[in-house]
């Protein structure tokens, strides 16, 4: 199944262990390197959301769930449009967008957030969503 294979894949990148773990690992690095609030790693496959992998705490969860359910959100436009996507102020965009993931997103104490692709060689996995309760760049 392509979805088992993305989380070897993941495993890969973070060493031993098992592979919820591994994964779990990776979200938390992230999220530590980058000086974020939280993280999530969305698999994907096509153009369709097929869940997340790990997230870091109750409102990465959240956010993972919103993209999955309403299939839009950074996660999603980062793998579509494989590039980042940042959103530095998410309740003041400059150029609304996510208008049924923001709100939710927003009262649950996010401020900011940044999508980024995932891939390894040619094979595109997901992407990782980071996300700060404070905006700014």
């Amino acid at each position: 199944m392509a979805g088992e294979r993305r989380l070897r894949i993941l495993a890969r990148l973070v060493g031993s262990g098992a592979p919820e773990l591994q994964t779990k690992r990776l979200c938390g690095v992230g999220a530590e390197v980058t000086d974020a609030s939280g993280a999530g790693i969305m698999l994907m496959s096509g153009d369709v959301p097929r869940g997340s992998v790990c997230t870091t705490n109750e409102v990465s969860c959240l956010i993972e769930r919103l993209q999955y359910t309403l299939g839009d959100g950074p996660c999603v436009d980062a793998y579509r449009q494989d590039r980042p996507v940042l959103e530095p102020d998410l309740a003041h965009p400059s150029t609304p967008r996510w208008l049924a993931f923001s709100p939710p997103a927003v009262e649950a104490g996010v401020r900011a957030v940044f999508g980024f692709p995932l891939q390894v060689g040619a094979v595109r996995l997901g992407a990782i969503n980071l996300y700060r309760d404070w905006s700014g760049r």
